[in-house]
């Protein structure tokens, strides 16, 4: 009788203490995963399966948000290099913006999202151009964010226009700080990624 309560009593034991949830790829159903309950703050590097940047915006205490790329590419870019109303008009949506573009169009005449589309490789992706208002979050924080990318070699975020995913017309787009832009206009280009 004893050996068969020491029995019942380590399996219970076993069932209670073996049962831990691995949140190592927990879906948060956006996208984005919180790695081993690990919380982030605003100036962080984020490194994870192959996604490297900065995080600029969180939300849930930290175990969700938004990063910035660490680099930006080499010269600048166009919005398009045809003028045609895409309805890519989300100010708050990027990733919306994005897929519109990719969906719908030859991205050879939209450099700015080239650029982005091309980060998501190797079993990589989410990476895209950010909305006016995602950008104006970025440049929010932008010393914050500027010293972590200076620190792991990253390329920091200048005081200059920046392209954003948000048409505003045929022949027009929305930069950061700039609005109403040509989309033949050379800009500089930014690629955000939730986590």
């Amino acid at each position: 009788m004893k050996k068969l309560n020491l029995f019942l009593l380590i399996s219970i034991l076993a069932i209670f203490t073996g049962c831990k949830k691995d949140n190592a790829s927990a879906d948060s159903g956006n996208g984005g995963s919180s790695v081993n309950g690990k919380t982030y703050d605003i100036g962080e590097h984020y490194k994870v399966n192959g996604v490297e940047g900065v995080v600029y915006k969180i939300s849930d205490d930290g175990r969700h948000g938004m990063i910035v790329s660490m680099d930006e590419p080499y010269g600048f870019r166009k919005w398009s290099l045809e003028n045609v109303e895409t309805g890519a008009t989300y100010p708050d949506s990027g990733l919306s913006n994005m897929n519109i573009i990719v969906s719908n169009y030859d991205l050879e005449q939209y450099p700015a999202f080239k650029w982005c589309q091309e980060k998501n490789t190797n079993g990589v992706t989410g990476w895209y151009l950010p909305a006016y208002y995602e950008f104006r979050d970025v440049n929010r924080v932008a010393s914050i964010v500027n010293d972590t990318l200076s620190y792991y070699g990253g390329a920091e975020i200048l005081d200059v226009n920046y392209w954003t995913s948000t048409e505003d017309g045929k022949n027009r787009a929305t930069g950061f700080p700039s609005i109403g832009c040509s989309k033949s206009e050379y800009y500089r280009v930014r690629a955000v990624h939730s986590f």
